[in-house]
């Protein structure tokens, strides 16, 4: 080091010393699953903790189901799921189905009230809630990992819409997102992560670029970490006595991403009953990246070794790493040295 490194250095740690009860120290950001591996993998090795993630797209295109899939994971690792249902579309029976475990789960639907007209469906209400549980959590441990899931901001009112009714529709919503997104991210702490779902629109006189914009202003475009867009690829139907569907392709895309490479993207498989497949989309992904190769007869590679299609959840299992960019991530152990 030079002088002015040294220096530099000297200064650093007595900010340090002096601020440190006040801005603490620079962390290492920890993931956990989304549900898919493929998912994960475009994201960085999963899910940030203590971040903003943001899942929009057309609907059917299983935004919401991906988040449920997203609270199950996180409950695995000894978490607590807050859920806000503010569109009353989870279903409890397809819940569990996927895996979310009710013990651990905090359900909120207005709907669902002893009064319903004293709980209201605004942006002020669902901010004061995500905010109360957070501070109750808070109260009880300190290293507790919590997600919580708001679906969606399109079906959020205001205040005033209420009062008013749609005579004098009120305007500002996008103000009021705007404000209560600056309030989450001031009360969210490091161990909170907020997933938000959003629906989108088409702008009205668009030519050229993208037509497609997202309710409740730029807000939370500007204040995620992670933004994936999801949209249907086809239907998968199925023969019982009738052709009926039973799912269907899915196609992920992180448009942004403050914590890894963006603009990756993955098709996976989704099942009515059963959810996200959590390895479809993996073993293209890594071809497509050129981490396996593919052989003849059916057959893929990686690191010189040999494997089958099937045979990808035990490649898996004794290399987690392969699905992370740094090989770290909640619940998975880091690479060995040489093992890359």
């Amino acid at each position: 080091m030079n002088k002015k490194q040294i220096a530099a250095s000297k200064v650093a740690e007595a900010l340090r010393r002096e601020f440190v009860g006040q801005i603490g120290r620079a962390v290492e950001l920890r993931r956990f699953s989304s549900g898919n591996l493929a998912i994960d993998r475009i994201m960085g090795g999963g899910v940030p903790v203590g971040r903003v993630v943001e899942l929009y797209g057309p609907f059917s295109s299983g935004k919401s189901l991906l988040a449920v899939h997203m609270m199950s994971e996180l409950q695995k690792l000894g978490g607590v799921a807050i859920f806000g249902d503010v569109e009353g579309a989870y279903d409890r029976t397809f819940g569990r189905a996927v895996g979310l475990e009710d013990p651990a789960l905090v359900y909120w639907n207005p709907k669902t009230a002893s009064n319903e007209s004293e709980v209201t469906l605004t942006v002020e209400d669902v901010t004061h809630f995500f905010i109360s549980a957070w501070k109750k959590v808070r109260r009880i441990t300190q290293d507790m990992l919590t997600i919580s899931v708001l679906d969606s901001v399109a079906a959020m009112s205001t205040r005033f819409e209420l009062q008013e009714g749609l005579a004098k529709a009120d305007l500002s919503k996008a103000r009021m997102v705007s404000a209560a997104a600056r309030l989450l991210n001031a009360y969210a702490g490091p161990l909170d992560t907020l997933v938000i779902i959003n629906q989108v629109r088409e702008k009205i006189g668009v030519r050229f670029g993208d037509p497609e914009t997202t309710p409740g202003g730029r807000a939370i475009p500007y204040l995620a970490s992670v933004r994936l867009k999801l949209s249907q690829v086809r239907q998968k139907k199925e023969e019982r006595g009738k052709v009926i569907p039973t799912g269907g392709l899915c196609r992920v895309i992180c448009t942004k991403n403050r914590t890894a490479p963006p603009l990756r993207s993955a098709t996976v498989e989704v099942s009515f009953f059963t959810g996200v497949d959590r390895y479809s989309g993996l073993i293209e992904l890594l071809e497509q990246e050129g981490v396996v190769t593919r052989k003849r007869g059916g057959l893929y590679q990686y690191q010189g070794k040999s494997f089958k299609r099937e045979d990808l959840p035990q490649l898996v299992e004794e290399k987690p790493w392969i699905v992370t960019e740094e090989g770290k991530s909640v619940g998975r152990e880091v690479a060995p040295e040489g093992e890359e």
